[in-house]
């Protein structure tokens, strides 16, 4: 193989980027997650000792749980497709339909049922 024959497949095999770039945002892309999670967390126990306290809601405990569902349910899922695990599957199971009941009380105290 010549030089500009290995350039052209060299070109062609990171035209997705190279291992190092996907490596990078893979690792920004968790840490981004990771302290979104942390955060929803602290405004969960804040908001619940809050409750306890006074009596009204900081935050809305649903939508919180929501978005935490919702992360665990993503990362299940994903896991389950590139591992065929058992486990991931019946924790995605259970994370979706802890969404959808979390869905189904927003919609129902917003109708005011």
């Amino acid at each position: 193989m010549n030089r500009d024959e290995i350039l052209k497949k060299s070109r062609v095999e990171n035209a997705k980027g190279d291992e190092r770039q996907k490596y990078i945002n893979l690792k920004a892309y968790e840490t981004g997650i990771f302290w979104i999670l942390i955060i929803i967390v602290a405004l969960m126990i804040i908001s619940f000792i809050i409750l306890i306290a006074t009596g009204k809601e900081f935050i809305n405990m649903q939508v919180l749980s929501l978005f935490l569902f919702l992360s665990l349910a993503g990362e299940s899922f994903t896991k389950y497709q590139f591992k065929k695990n058992t486990h991931n599957l019946i924790i995605f199971a259970l994370a979706a339909i802890a969404v959808v009941a979390i869905l189904c009380a927003i919609t129902a105290k917003f109708l005011g049922l």
